[in-house]
């Protein structure tokens, strides 16, 4: 296909679209770009031989957040002059909503009186979600609160299971996938990220661009967004009880949530647009094109 097309230079993401793309590059000769998305769970001896010998011959290695990158040089010996932090983007426009939020509401048929938690992310043992339906089991006592869980994945089985066994089936409810997220962020109060390790998160930064005041644990790149709770709060990653402390102080301090909330769009907007990001990346394109030229 590279040869069929002429093309002069690939970019891949993820481990296996990078083993593959960077083969195929040697063959044909053209220059290789890789981007890297999350931070190192469980680092493979075998991954780690591939990606040290591959680098010998990549252009360039964009990483999402300076957590991406320590892994990166720790775990695979690239050399160091190969990394590019380039941030995750999004698109703001996905952010906006295109419903009011009075029929979100009756879609969803949330009470008046409930405070609105969110979160998405693909349904895995990654993204925590065991732990923030565990809050809204100690969370529901103390005032009316629902959980909107969008999502799909290898864990929805267990979490409708948990979700039954706590019987929250009136607080949670599982959306599955959903193309509708600005409407989705337009109902919520708080948007809650539990992950237990991350890149940095597209699904937050969307939520930021919303406006919506933001809890995430401190993983992978959320502490260079939230900085030091100027534009949200961090909290411990895999801790029920920092979860619900934070979102017990949201809850209470609507005034200086909303004020976070702003503060993070327009961080969002300056920083983690698409715009921003394909600046950042022609850059690297042309450099790398004029290298091999």
């Amino acid at each position: 296909l590279m040869r069929k097309e002429s093309v002069d230079l690939v970019h891949s993401h993820l481990y296996h679209a990078n083993y593959y793309s960077r083969r195929a590059a040697m063959r044909v000769g053209i220059p290789s770009i890789i981007s890297i998305h999350n931070t190192y769970d469980k680092a493979k001896w075998h991954r780690r031989l591939i990606n040290w010998w591959l680098s010998r011959h990549t252009d360039a290695i964009l990483v999402g957040s300076e957590d991406i990158r320590r892994d990166v040089l720790r775990y695979d010996g690239v050399q160091p002059d190969l990394i590019e932090v380039i941030p995750n983007s999004v698109d703001l426009s996905r952010s906006l909503p295109l419903r009011g939020a009075d029929a979100v509401r009756a879609e969803l048929q949330l009470p008046q009186n409930a405070y609105v938690l969110g979160t998405v992310g693909r349904l895995e043992i990654q993204k925590g979600h065991r732990n923030l339906i565990d809050a809204v089991a100690r969370l529901r006592d103390s005032f009316p609160v629902v959980l909107l869980l969008v999502g799909s994945g290898r864990e929805e089985a267990s979490l409708r299971a948990q979700v039954e066994a706590l019987d929250l089936e009136g607080e949670v409810r599982m959306l599955g996938t959903r193309n509708d997220l600005g409407d989705l962020f337009s109902v919520m109060h708080l948007f809650v990220m539990p992950s237990l390790w991350e890149g940095l998160s597209l699904a937050m930064l969307s939520a930021m661009a919303a406006g919506l005041p933001v809890v995430a644990t401190d993983v992978g790149g959320v502490g260079q967004v939230i900085g030091r709770n100027e534009r949200g709060w961090v909290v411990k990653p895999d801790s029920v009880a920092a979860l619900v402390e934070m979102i017990v102080y949201c809850h209470e301090h609507p005034a200086e949530a909303a004020a976070r909330g702003q503060a993070g769009r327009q961080h969002v907007q300056d920083h983690y647009s698409d715009q921003a990001m394909v600046r950042r990346i022609e850059v690297i394109y042309r450099r790398v094109l004029a290298r091999a030229s």
